[in-house]
């Protein structure tokens, strides 16, 4: 009956907790994957959903540094773009 549904709850509150320590990284890994898979607008909404919930300084930070370099890395290969343009 309904004893399943209470231990799921409890085990995703378990789970919510441990991950709690982990979240900076779980959100940056979920980034990276869309950023692999060539989905930029979909990875800088990743980032921006992680910094606007999540609440420690360090994973804060963690997230912050890994958009901050994602950014980066989208205006280097823009920049390149035009550079290869204007050679042509």
């Amino acid at each position: 009956g309904g004893g399943g549904m209470r231990r799921a709850t409890t085990t995703s509150r378990t789970v919510d907790h441990r991950l709690g320590e982990m979240e900076g990284t779980l959100w940056t890994r979920l980034a990276e994957y869309h950023v692999r898979a060539g989905d930029f607008e979909v990875a800088r909404s990743v980032y921006e959903e992680a910094l606007d919930g999540i609440t420690r300084v360090r994973d804060f930070s963690l997230v912050f540094d890994a958009y901050v370099k994602f950014e980066e890395g989208v205006i280097e290969a823009l920049m390149e773009l035009m550079e290869e343009e204007e050679e042509e």
